[in-house]
């Protein structure tokens, strides 16, 4: 019974460092994308977004913090999230992007 209660001990003390392992190897990963990115190689290059951690969700999210014209006529505008839950993969990221209609104009004469 002893051997046992010892095993069980020895058990719980590797599952603890091995949760404590992915736990700070997870910090790590969300640390390296908290900031500014400036988005490029598309129509809205230029556009900054932010990304905070959101204490509610334990996730990221990316806040557009400057529009350019293109994403104006798309519909988006400054402080509004356009990267939702973003979380770490194998080989790179996953998130959830936010996607509107875009938005014509007409002139009346």
């Amino acid at each position: 019974m002893r051997k046992i209660v010892v095993l069980y001990i020895l058990l719980m003390i590797c599952i603890g460092c091995n949760s404590s392992k992915d736990f700070e190897e997870q910090s790590k990963d969300k640390d390296k994308l908290i900031g500014d990115w400036e988005r490029y190689g598309d129509e809205f290059a230029g556009a900054m977004i932010a990304v905070e951690y959101d204490k509610e969700s334990d996730l990221l999210q990316g806040w557009l913090t400057y529009t350019t014209d293109s994403m104006i006529t798309w519909n988006f505008r400054c402080y509004e999230i356009k990267w939702l839950d973003i979380e770490k993969e194998k080989n790179g990221y996953s998130f959830r992007d936010m996607y509107k209609k875009k938005h014509f104009y007409a002139l009346l004469s």
